[in-house]
């Protein structure tokens, strides 16, 4: 037998490949996770990919130690969506957000918080968790000043001025 492929799609472009695979991936999951029982959701939803800041909450006051950042999976009317390395081990937790002070400049902008009530933990698999949280109300620096402690870590949520390619060094957290 002569060296030739037996295959008669042996000149196929890798990219051909990887879309399949990729497109066969979206069609296996979803983009929201699937709801249980007689659950319903009446909110809209927006997939939206964010980072955040969280914050535990307790005796009116964010504790500063205990922050970690996380990932928007989904906003709702009501709710968010995080993904997280780690499950929430508080019932009620500040989510930070980064506010931009106009469309399409993600750089200039302002801190925007939430106090949350959480409600779902779930594991994704791979090290990371889905986790669900109710919105209870925006909490403001005028109303709570004692959310100045989180103005330092805030600033890590905006997109540096300068793009990046895969050469630069990144900058430090």
């Amino acid at each position: 037998m002569s060296g030739k492929s037996l295959f008669l799609f042996s000149n196929r472009k890798p990219e051909i490949d990887v879309a399949g695979r990729l497109a066969r991936l979206v069609n296996l999951t979803t983009p929201n996770m699937l709801l249980q029982g007689d659950e319903r959701r009446s909110t809209n939803r927006a997939n939206r990919s964010l980072p955040v800041l969280l914050a535990a909450w307790e005796n009116d006051e964010p504790v500063a130690d205990e922050t970690t950042m996380a990932i928007t999976k989904d906003i709702g009317d009501t709710g968010i969506s995080l993904i997280l390395c780690q499950p929430l081990r508080m019932d009620q937790l500040v989510v930070g957000f980064w506010m931009p002070d106009e469309p399409g400049n993600l750089v200039d902008g302002t801190p925007f918080y939430v106090l949350t009530q959480v409600i779902t933990n779930t594991p994704l698999g791979g090290g990371f968790w889905q986790c669900g949280v109710r919105a209870e109300c925006v909490l403001t620096l005028a109303d709570y000043p004692q959310l100045e402690v989180l103005s330092e870590k805030m600033q890590h949520l905006a997109p540096p001025r300068t793009a990046f390619d895969s050469s630069d060094e990144l900058p430090p957290l």
